[in-house]
């Protein structure tokens, strides 16, 4: 048995699941699959987005050499967990961000409402 004839079993299924996920937002033309994207299930095409975007960046940082790599702190062999780690602390950042905006929205409109009956009341 060669490498090709036992590995197609293991790693076929998830390459064409993936695959067909993608098709299933092409249509034919860009304002068919833009219409198509709109109305389908957020989650997927999020999930989709951020895939790829995982895919651009490794391939953007895989570009630069072993000692630019280095001075901003990462290695080629660990490059693909390094990009996704990233992609969890900035989605973990960026939960931290909105917990606080809404935090502060609550308590500058507390005190709008504080200042409003205290207007009415000067009146």
């Amino acid at each position: 048995m060669t490498h090709t004839e036992t590995t197609p079993e293991k790693t076929e299924a998830p390459a064409q699941d993936r695959l067909a996920k993608l098709r299933g937002f092409w249509r034919g033309s860009l304002i068919e699959s833009v219409a198509a994207l709109h109305y389908r299930d957020p989650a997927a095409y999020d999930e989709w987005l951020e895939s790829r975007d995982i895919v651009v960046i490794t391939a953007a940082l895989s570009r630069l050499s072993d000692r630019q790599l280095d001075r901003i702190g990462l290695n080629r062999e660990t490059l693909v967990l390094d990009v996704e780690k990233m992609m969890e602390i900035s989605a973990r950042n960026s939960s931290i961000v909105s917990e606080a905006l809404e935090i502060v929205e609550k308590s500058n409109n507390a005190r709008d409402q504080r200042e409003m009956a205290h207007q009415v009341a000067a009146e």
